[in-house]
């Protein structure tokens, strides 16, 4: 969700700063401003906004907040497309799929950022992917931007989506319930005229009076509180005596228990002395079953000298055979070896006929681009000759049409005027007969 709080939050800077500057306000943080009680406050439902500037700020906070509540829940949105595709519609769906590859892409590419390979190839490396990362932000906002105004356009959906703010995070929640506070603090703020202004600030004045008081009392109780700690110094102070005397006690124990220990131990070698006879007795027993495990390991040692015997001319036929096949394994590898020079030195005699075919189709090719940049030459100076016989014939024909009309207007005049006489002279012949 980083591309998209980027973008929705540079937005609202953008138009929120333009805003205030024509309408002649500061954003100062209300941190150490002091909340007024309710008496002081006033009722400012029934107030209007006395200028167009501030009602451009307050639209600005809104679609701020509008965006904000949207672009939060997207990611639950397009973990949950199948339940929203019906209302949202095909093309809302396929903006949202197309954020999510998009999303996905660019996180991808900030990760390959962090992982950088070799030293010799960073700087490239990162022109080349911070290239690629800004082209994919953009698309990012281009597309988010389309998400939003799908949104404005289907109020269902925008309904069904904030329906579902229990999915949104924490601090996203924070976020938004921040920027209505300071939406509501600014209505009021805008809404505040010079009288009101005056009460505020007795107000103000009051609050001081009571941080004044809370100091005295944080005073008092820290005198309260080092009265405390002697007492409770005190009291540490006693259970260190008595652990003290707790710790004398446990010595007078601990030599109790040493005499106890030194009468456990003369019992103990008492005992010692009965186990030593004891394990005499054993040990002749012991060394009457050594005499005959010695007269078994004779016979099997026999055995086992025969059985070795028969093992040895094993491991002798063994190695013979490995040596037949290491001396075959050398007369192959010599052979492959000077297959292997063979073809080699073919390989170098051909690569240098490659070479000489290459020189001679280098020659060829800069003959055949010469040759390629001469027709192009012709052709287009063919083509230049081609344009300007076409204009110059076109404007042939554009004369000889106004030159026929010219002259076809001149021809109609004169017969007009040659038919208007021989009326005249008709008019005034019938004149005459009446006469």
């Amino acid at each position: 969700m980083t591309a998209a709080a980027s973008y929705v939050q540079k937005d609202f800077k953008d138009k929120l700063g333009n805003n205030f500057l024509q309408a002649g306000f500061l954003i100062k943080d209300n941190k150490n401003k002091p909340s007024f009680s309710n008496s002081a406050q006033l009722d400012f439902s029934k107030k209007k906004l006395p200028s167009l500037d501030t009602q451009r700020v307050l639209s600005v906070i809104e679609n701020f907040i509008f965006q904000l509540e949207v672009v939060t829940l997207i990611p639950f949105v397009i973990d949950n497309l199948d339940r929203f595709s019906a209302v949202f519609g095909d093309a809302l769906n396929g903006s949202l799929l197309e954020y999510s590859r998009l999303q996905l892409l660019y996180n991808k590419l900030l990760s390959n950022t962090d992982k950088s390979a070799s030293a010799n190839s960073v700087e490239r490396e990162t022109f080349n992917s911070s290239f690629v990362i800004k082209d994919t932000a953009s698309k990012v906002s281009d597309v988010l931007k389309r998400i939003l105004t799908l949104f404005r356009s289907n109020p269902t959906a925008t309904l069904v989506v904030k329906n579902n703010y229990k999915e949104r995070s924490n601090e996203a929640n924070n976020l938004i319930l921040s920027v209505a506070s300071i939406k509501d603090h600014l209505n009021i703020r805008l809404k505040t005229q010079m009288s009101e202004d005056v009460e505020q600030k007795v107000v103000t004045l009051n609050l001081i009076v009571r941080g004044h008081q809370c100091h005295a009392m944080i005073h008092k109780l820290e005198i309260e509180y080092n009265i405390a700690k002697k007492l409770k110094d005190d009291l540490i102070k006693q259970v260190n005596d008595r652990i003290d005397q707790l710790n004398i006690q446990i010595q007078n124990v601990q030599n109790e228990s040493d005499a106890i220990k030194n009468a456990i131990l003369l019992d103990a070698q008492n005992i010692h002395f009965v186990n030593v006879q004891e394990a005499n007795t054993t040990q002749s027993k012991l060394q009457e079953d050594i005499a005959q495990i010695k007269q078994q390991l004779q016979s099997n040692l026999k055995a086992h000298r025969e059985s070795e015997l028969f093992l040895r001319k094993r491991k002798y036929k063994i190695e013979t055979e490995v040596e037949n096949w290491i001396q075959k394994y050398d007369s192959d590898m010599t052979e492959r070896q000077e297959e292997y020079d063979k073809l080699s030195n073919e390989y170098a005699e051909e690569k240098k006929q490659l070479q000489d075919l290459e020189e001679r189709f280098s020659i060829v090719k800069l003959q055949y681009d010469s040759i390629m940049h001469k027709r192009h030459l012709i052709e287009e100076h063919r083509i230049e000759t081609e344009i300007k016989l076409r204009t110059m014939v076109k404007a042939a024909i554009l004369i000889q049409a106004f030159w026929k009309g010219y002259r076809c207007r001149k021809l109609l005049k004169a017969k007009n005027k040659k038919t208007k006489k021989k009326k005249r002279k008709g008019k005034q012949k019938g004149l005459k007969k009446i006469k």
